[in-house]
């Protein structure tokens, strides 16, 4: 059977049939259930132009909060790249966006790209599409566990970095420590959040009553006003921020103000980002292994496309630690 059939069978275009096979948006849900109906029932393979690569891996990253620049994903990315291309192997970087959602048509639009299995940069926990999408190719997550036996995921231990920064505040005498976790939907940041908590707790101290949730979607000005509603109401004496980049735009705002880190608030990040050692004053942070994150979850997917019977694993890493650096002093 050839597209031409299909197209006759389902009375429609030969150009209808390949906007299908290709994942286009373009066409109405019955034609393409009906299409794809028979492309199953037929067993149908599309042929792939002779001079498309062979063997290609795909890396699906968000294009919202997550772009190539983010220096998390450009991380990852380049420890992805340094083990898929040291197998003389190719990748393609696609925008989750661009990518269809039902499994079959996620099927063709890979193969169509010789797209031999793929990895997913940040995902969050509201992207349960990816599900169906494991049982069409080898998959796995990073930054990201969906609690599946069929598709990998590779993260760090965040609940236990976050734990150990709250610990060392505390060993400074903080008492009073202010919680700015950048986005709840990725079960990293709950989980720094929950390792953070957990310390406070612990110690006997309070949770403070204004912990800011999901501070990316708040504007410099809106953080700004935020911010000094908190420190004029709750007077914190530290500030855990549930990423480099938002600890820096906290301490950046926080200076605006004219309040001086860590003289008047002490303040800690995550991931240890090259450019948290930059910032005046150098940034205290957990130090999170981005580079292995990455080189383990392109391991893990060459295995799975390699040998269909290995069983994919749900990776921690535990090589999370704290760079003790000038944001933070000992309160007396």
């Amino acid at each position: 059977m050839n597209i031409k059939e299909i197209a006759e069978e389902a009375g429609v275009s030969i150009a209808t049939v390949s906007r299908v096979i290709n994942g286009k948006s373009d066409v109405s849900t019955e034609t393409r259930t009906k299409i794809l109906g028979i492309i199953k029932k037929r067993e149908f393979k599309p042929k792939i132009a002779v001079n498309s690569v062979i063997d290609n891996i795909g890396v699906f990253i968000s294009d919202s909060k997550t772009q190539i620049s983010n220096p998390y994903s450009s991380h990852v990315l380049t420890a992805i790249a340094d083990v898929v291309f040291n197998q003389d192997l190719s990748l393609t970087l696609i925008p989750c966006t661009k990518i269809p959602r039902g499994g079959a048509e996620f099927s063709n639009f890979c193969r169509q790209r010789r797209i031999s299995g793929g990895i997913f940069i940040s995902s969050n926990l509201e992207d349960m599409y990816i599900k169906e999408l494991g049982h069409h190719l080898p998959i796995v997550l990073v930054g990201n566990d969906l609690n599946l036996d069929y598709i990998g995921s590779v993260r760090s231990d965040n609940y236990t970095g976050a734990y150990e920064a709250i610990k060392y505040l505390i060993r400074l005498n903080h008492k009073n420590i202010l919680l700015v976790m950048a986005d709840m939907h990725f079960i990293d940041h709950r989980d720094r959040f929950e390792g953070a908590k957990a310390a406070i707790l612990e110690a006997g101290l309070k949770l403070n009553e204004f912990n800011i949730m999901n501070s990316y979607e708040f504007s410099d000005g809106d953080l700004s006003y935020k911010l000094e509603h908190i420190l004029n109401s709750s007077h914190p004496d530290a500030i855990f921020g549930g990423g480099d980049q938002e600890a820096i735009r906290v301490m950046r705002v926080l200076q605006d103000k004219g309040t001086r880190i860590p003289e008047d608030i002490s303040i800690v990040g995550y991931d240890n980002l090259p450019l948290a050692a930059n910032t005046n004053p150098p940034l205290t942070t957990v130090n999170q292994p981005i580079y292995g994150i990455g080189k383990e979850a392109a391991k893990m997917l060459l295995n799975m496309i390699n040998d269909r019977k290995f069983k994919p694993q749900r990776m921690l890493l535990e090589e999370n630690h704290l760079m003790t650096r000038e944001s933070v002093i000992s309160r007396k």
